[in-house]
């Protein structure tokens, strides 16, 4: 579904998932629908973003890359690279079939996953540079242990 069709429900409470059976339930009955229900895991936090942005404005200060290059850096480093198929026309009007690789995107991860990713980053940092030293907002706990703390709610 694309466009005005596509709707997304967090159906965490019974009058959250009703409003899912009902949207459903109305939908037209021609045509051919796609519905794709999985467990809902809550991307990366904010104070994780903001703590990982400020990482990098540290270490690019320190070591002259810029922010967006250390970051491409670490995604390389630690996410590696996924594949894409990618279809276009080349001068003779073909479609060509080509795969690219490209760096995945930090926003899809979830709050475990970033967590580990921002210990993995501050670990190399610290031990390539071993002078260089990180300034920690009061929500760094939080940022690297928000799942934990989510989970045991």
């Amino acid at each position: 579904m694309e466009g005005k069709n596509r709707m997304r429900f967090i159906a965490g409470d019974d009058e959250r998932r009703k409003d899912a059976i009902d949207y459903i339930s109305k939908l037209p009955g021609h045509g051919i629908w796609q519905i794709d229900i999985s467990k809902y895991v809550k991307n990366r936090s904010n104070s994780q973003n903001r703590l990982y942005w400020q990482w990098l404005e540290e270490i690019s200060d320190y070591m002259g890359n810029t922010s967006d290059e250390l970051h491409n850096i670490f995604r390389a480093k630690f996410l590696g690279f996924v594949e894409k198929e990618v279809k276009f026309r080349n001068n003779e009007g073909m479609v060509v079939r080509e795969i690219w690789k490209e760096l995945p995107t930090t926003t899809e991860l979830s709050v475990s996953e970033f967590s580990e990713y921002l210990l993995k980053v501050e670990q190399t940092v610290l031990t390539a540079f071993p002078d260089f030293s990180f300034q920690y907002p009061d929500d760094y706990k939080y940022a690297i242990t928000a799942d934990k703390e989510e989970k045991a709610k």
